[in-house]
C-alpha cells in the first residue's frame, strides 16, 4: 500500500491450512477389565489426521458424548449395571471435524464368590477328606478348584464343571494330580468362577 505521501507500507505474509477431512476412526478398540468389573476400562489405537487429534470423545448406551482428552486409554467413570452395553469412541481434530466412532459391545456380570470355607480345616489324606464350601451368585459359569502348596504351586485342580448361582460343596480327597497323597503342611484353596 502507498499513503498520500507517496510511502510504501510493509507486507505480511502467514500460511494457514484448510482442513475439512474428519480423523480415522480409532481401531482395535478392547475392552481390558474382566467381566465382573462394573467400571470397566477400554484401550484403542489412536486415529490418524493431517492436522493432529485434539480429544476424543466416548459415551456408553448411546448417552451423550463427553471430552476424555487426548488419550487412547479410558475408565468409564461411573458404575455400570450387570447386562449389556455399548461404548463408543470418537477423535475430533485440531480444525473441529469429528470422525466415525468404534464401538464395542460388552456384557458385564455381577459374579460373586462368597462363603467360601473349608471342613474340616486339619485332616490326614490317609483317612480323610475336607469338604470345600462356597455360594455363587450373579452368572452360571465354569468353576474350578486349585490346590497350592506353600510355594504357591498348584497341586490339584478339581473342575466342578458349569454351575448356576447356589450353594455348592467340592470334596477334596488330600490328592494332587497324579492321585498321590499330599505331603503335611499348609495349603490353599483357590477357588475361580467364570472366566478369568
Amino acid at each position: 500500500a502507498v499513503d498520500a505521501a507517496g510511502n510504501k507500507g510493509s507486507a505480511a505474509t502467514v500460511n494457514f491450512t484448510i482442513d475439512t477431512t474428519p480423523p480415522t476412526a480409532p481401531t482395535g478398540l478392547a475392552r481390558t477389565t474382566p467381566d465382573s468389573n462394573n467400571k470397566p476400562a477400554f484401550s484403542w489405537t489412536a486415529s490418524t489426521d493431517a492436522s493432529g487429534i485434539d480429544y476424543y470423545q466416548a459415551r456408553m448406551d448411546s448417552g451423550s458424548w463427553g471430552n476424555i482428552g487426548n488419550v487412547a486409554i479410558y475408565t468409564w467413570p461411573t458404575a455400570l449395571a450387570a447386562g449389556s452395553h455399548t461404548f463408543e469412541v470418537k477423535a475430533v481434530d485440531k480444525a473441529g471435524n469429528m470422525g466415525s466412532a468404534a464401538s464395542l459391545n460388552f456384557t458385564l456380570s455381577t459374579l460373586a464368590v462368597t462363603n467360601l470355607t473349608a471342613s474340616p480345616a486339619s485332616f490326614n489324606p490317609a483317612t480323610g477328606s475336607t469338604t470345600v464350601s462356597y455360594t455363587l451368585s450373579g452368572a452360571t459359569v465354569p468353576v474350578k478348584l486349585e490346590v497350592l502348596n506353600a510355594s504357591s504351586q498348584v497341586v490339584r485342580t478339581i473342575d466342578a464343571g458349569t454351575k448356576a448361582p447356589g450353594s455348592y460343596t467340592i470334596v477334596w480327597n488330600g490328592k494332587d494330580d497324579s492321585a498321590v497323597a499330599v505331603g503335611e503342611g499348609s495349603y490353599t484353596l483357590r477357588l475361580t468362577a467364570g472366566n478369568v
